[in-house]
């Protein structure tokens, strides 16, 4: 029999960053595939790279990877652009950062919360 693993995407509401921001929620995926995680986890900043470089934005491959792992709804219009997550920076750095954490965070909750269920006999 073949499994059909779809993406498995949970709701980051905006909320938890600010009150103000009441309503607002951020798809996340939370079964991204081994070769996407990869993709995050290769690239590499430049061995120069500073803080001063992140000034223009956030790098495009790390834009476009996170454009991506929140735009695995089957709304539309939930889904992001790098586009969008560079203008995010540009308005509100911390609501970047905390949305990279937050995305993260439900990953590690989601693979936690697999390993706790006991196997069937």
């Amino acid at each position: 029999m073949k499994i059909n693993i779809p993406p498995i995407v949970r709701d980051l509401p905006l909320k938890d960053y600010a009150p103000e921001m009441n309503g607002g929620v951020v798809k996340v995926w939370v079964n991204p595939t081994r070769d996407f995680t990869r993709r995050m986890i290769d690239i590499k900043p430049p061995t120069d790279a500073k803080e001063s470089d992140w000034k223009d934005g956030i790098p495009p491959q790390n834009a476009e990877w996170f454009a991506e792992l929140f735009s695995q709804d089957a709304d539309p219009a939930t889904h992001w652009t790098d586009a969008e997550l560079q203008e995010v920076f540009q308005t509100d750095p911390a609501l970047w950062g905390w949305l990279q954490a937050q995305a993260w965070n439900l990953i590690g909750e989601h693979i936690a919360g697999l390993e706790k269920k006991p196997a069937r006999p």
